[in-house]
C-alpha cells in the first residue's frame, strides 16, 4: 500500500515500522533551551500566533541560534525540503545541511521520517515535540529532543518549520548491548 494513495499519520508509521520515537503535542520539554525556543517561537507569533519567518532573525534568537534550525517545504506533494539555516551545536552533531536538501543530505529511511514529520507540523499549524533515538549513521547513541513548529512565508501561508534540539548520550542500542542490560 503506497503512501501516497493512502496518507498515513506520523503515529501511523510509528507503529508499522516500529520507530523508537514519541511524538508529543503537549510540549513538556525536559530541555530548558527547547522551553526557551517554544517561548520564543510564540513570542514572535504575537497575536497571527504563527511568526513570519521573517521575524526569525538570528537577533530575535540571539543565544538560541546554534540549537536551531529553519526547513523550507520547496514541494508539496510528495514533500520535499530544504535546509535555510542550521546552528552551529546541530551542525557539529547533524553535519552540514545548511542550504541543502534534506533528501541529498539524510540517508533515505531517516528523509522520510523527517518528511512525514515536517508534514504533519505544518499540517496541523502547531508546534510539535519529539522525543527519539538517532536514526543516523553512527549517532545512535544519542536521544533527541526536538521542537518543531511551523512559520509563514511571504504569502502568510505555514510552509516553514522552525526547529529546535538537544541531544543526550546514551548506550548504543543494538540487540545484544540491550540483552545484556537487560533493555
Amino acid at each position: 500500500m503506497s503512501s501516497a494513495v493512502h496518507p498515513l499519520t506520523y503515529e501511523d508509521w510509528n507503529r508499522i515500522l516500529r520507530w523508537e520515537t514519541r511524538r508529543d503535542a503537549k510540549l513538556r520539554f525536559d530541555s530548558a533551551v527547547l522551553e526557551e525556543a517554544l517561548a520564543r517561537w510564540r513570542s514572535l507569533g504575537g497575536s497571527d500566533y504563527i511568526p513570519h519567518h521573517s521575524k526569525v532573525t538570528l537577533r530575535a534568537l540571539n543565544a538560541l541560534a546554534g540549537w536551531t534550525v529553519i526547513i523550507e517545504r520547496t514541494a508539496g506533494f510528495p514533500s520535499a525540503y530544504r535546509v535555510r539555516h542550521m546552528g552551529h551545536h546541530l551542525t557539529q552533531v547533524l553535519g552540514p545541511m545548511h542550504g541543502k536538501a534534506l533528501a541529498a543530505t539524510l540517508p533515505e529511511g531517516a528523509c522520510e521520517r523527517w518528511k512525514i514529520f515536517l508534514d504533519a507540523v505544518l499540517a496541523e499549524c502547531r508546534p510539535l515535540r519529539l522525543v527519539s533515538r538517532m536514526a543516523l549513521r553512527t549517532l545512535d547513541h544519542f536521544e533527541a529532543e526536538i521542537l518543531m513548529a511551523p512559520l509563514c512565508d511571504a504569502n502568510g501561508q505555514p510552509t516553514l518549520v522552525f526547529g529546535a534540539a538537544v541531544f543526550t548520550a546514551g548506550v548504543a542500542r543494538d540487540d545484544e548491548a540491550w540483552r545484556i542490560l537487560g533493555g
